[in-house]
């Protein structure tokens, strides 16, 4: 018999028919030949059968791809890119390998290491630690630095936000229903000035060089106290010097409302003079060292000092007693009387004795 197959032999081409005349075919297959003359059979349903009907490939793209696949096999890309899709609209951007570099990361953590130089600044994101946590970090220091709490600068928290150096802005703004809160305040001008105020549980302290300047108000709110209103020095026995500047006065008022307003004057300090419209006593536990009511004046005028009473006797004491009463008619002298120089009068009046 004669050899059809090339170099077969007879032999090889009777098992090869043979497994092909023996092949199971129990629906529409196509029959497949293998090595050493292995037959086998590969069922085929309408859409393989029209598959393999098809005289081109365009034929075989246009049965089986839709829009968006077609599109995407007839895109023209000249370089190296990341295939856009818009609806059934396909485009590219080339890709470098920068971008292929972010894209093969397998974590934020990793894709964050890769863009932040590891001398520069990092933000750490922390969604699976139990605290929720933005952290920024500055100068964490060439590897193995890692950012860890000695290059810390701001964390942001759930509940707070706490800055871990030196803030600088132009204005802080706090809600009206809000406060600042601490434990520990303190405000100085800059690194080379000292301290000028600081908070502690029960007192706020000032203590500027040159003193506190208020430009209108300065007001002391004792209601949450459980006692008076104190000005007072607590070392050094220093005084409290009260000064204005060129004629102004010292002015003290009484009956004010919450606001200062709708006092009474009672004292007022001038350049020139005192004005007091209220009784002048002197503390009971201290004796009783002056004392002048609404009868009583005690004034100077024209080189003159005047003592006045409408309705009371003036007396004079000394050392525990009175030497000397003076009434409406006449001036009583309880011990007696040495005149160093003379008595004169200018006038011709007889004066008894």
């Amino acid at each position: 018999m004669s050899n059809i197959f090339n170099d077969r032999t007879d032999t090889e081409l009777n098992e090869r028919t043979i497994n092909f005349q023996n092949l199971s075919v129990l629906d529409n297959t196509i029959p497949v030949l293998g090595v050493n003359n292995v037959v086998s059979g590969q069922v085929a349903g309408i859409a393989g059968l029209d598959l393999i009907s098809k005289n081109t490939l365009d034929d075989i793209k246009d049965d089986i791809l839709t829009t968006r696949l077609q599109n995407l096999s007839s895109a023209t890309i000249s370089t190296e890119s990341v295939v856009t899709i818009n609806g059934d609209v396909v485009g590219s951007t080339p890709i470098l390998q920068g971008g292929k570099d972010i894209l093969n990361q397998t974590s934020i953590g990793a894709i964050r290491t890769l863009l932040l130089e590891n001398t520069e600044e990092a933000v750490v994101i922390k969604p699976t630690d139990g605290n929720n946590e933005i952290n920024f970090h500055t100068n964490i220091g060439p590897p193995p630095a890692v950012p860890d709490g000695t290059n810390l600068r701001l964390q942001i928290t759930d509940n707070s936000t706490f800055v871990h150096n030196t803030l600088e802005t132009d204005d802080i703004k706090v809600d009206n229903a809000k406060k600042i809160i601490s434990n520990n305040y303190s405000y100085r001008d800059d690194a080379l000035n000292p301290i000028y105020l600081t908070f502690d549980s029960q007192h706020a302290h000032f203590t500027p060089p040159d003193g506190i300047r208020l430009n209108q108000q300065f007001q002391i709110d004792s209601d949450n106290g459980s006692s008076a209103t104190h000005l007072f020095t607590t070392s050094g026995n220093k005084p409290i010097h009260y000064t204005t500047k060129g004629t102004g006065n010292h002015v003290f008022y009484t009956n004010g409302n919450n606001n200062g307003e709708n006092a009474t004057e009672i004292l007022n300090i001038k350049p020139d003079s005192i004005d007091c419209n209220k009784i002048i006593k002197t503390i009971a536990t201290e004796g009783q060292k002056i004392h002048w009511d609404t009868t009583s004046w005690v004034y100077t005028s024209a080189g003159q000092v005047h003592y006045y009473t409408s309705n009371r006797e003036t007396l004079f004491w000394g050392q525990g007693v009175y030497g000397m009463k003076i009434k409406s008619n006449q001036i009583l002298i309880q011990h007696p009387l040495t005149i160093a120089s003379s008595i004169s009068t200018n006038d011709t009046t007889p004066m008894d004795f």
